[in-house]
């Protein structure tokens, strides 16, 4: 299948707008240009689907729906809605990725082992910030459980598709883990760092692979 990448061009203008706003802290640019990126990709997966997959545009949509609470997080609601429409996001490409797995064939048990690395995430993470993070610490760690299992289903579908395919998309999945611990130390930690303009190249980046990823 040809992909027609010059439909991307508007979607990697805004990511590099929005990036370079993130990290100069213009919010009312940051504003205006970050509900606008999911939407367009969305559109360039729609125009370049063969057989469209309505569960990939519903993961955009709670993307695009995460985008737009999170731009109001100095508030705990916004960030707990937040949180709740990524987490369904990353369902939907669970759902995707196990999908294209088992209709290869099941997942051997030895393959079980690499959940280690995922694990160990898991605790790096909620080691450092569990304390600093009160009423979100239920729902931080349900969500970070289902990153690791999206991205550990995106990692077993290393037998069901080509090589580029399960590479875009385990590269995207890993992506989505570095963006959204980034975002954790921000949101939580007491050394808040400016990692506005790394999360959201990240979080774009890792967006795109998986939508390769799946067109492929």
């Amino acid at each position: 299948m040809t992909i027609k990448l010059a439909i991307i061009v508007p979607f990697l203008i805004l990511c590099i707008l929005n990036i370079f706003y993130e990290k100069k802290n213009k919010r009312k640019r940051v504003v205006f240009t970050k509900p606008f990126l999911m939407p367009l990709l969305g559109v360039f997966y729609l125009l370049n689907a063969a057989h469209v997959n309505y569960y990939v545009l519903l993961a955009l949509i709670f993307g695009f729906l995460g985008d737009v609470f999170l731009l109001k997080n100095n508030k705990n609601n916004w960030a707990l809605a937040g949180i709740i429409s990524f987490l369904m996001g990353h369902v939907f490409y669970i759902y995707i990725f196990t999908l294209s797995s088992y209709m290869a064939k099941p997942i051997p048990i030895w393959f079980l082992l690499f959940l280690l690395p995922y694990i160990s995430i898991v605790y790096f993470v909620f080691k450092k910030l569990l304390s600093a993070m009160g009423p979100m610490k239920f729902p931080a760690i349900i969500y970070t459980c289902i990153i690791c299992t999206m991205s550990f289903m995106s990692l077993s579908r290393v037998w069901a598709v080509s090589s580029l395919s399960f590479m875009l998309t385990f590269l995207g999945s890993l992506s989505f883990i570095i963006s959204d611990s980034l975002l954790a130390f921000d949101m939580f930690s007491d050394r808040k760092g400016n990692n506005g303009a790394v999360i959201m190249a990240t979080y774009t980046f890792a967006q795109l692979l998986i939508v390769l990823g799946l067109l492929i």
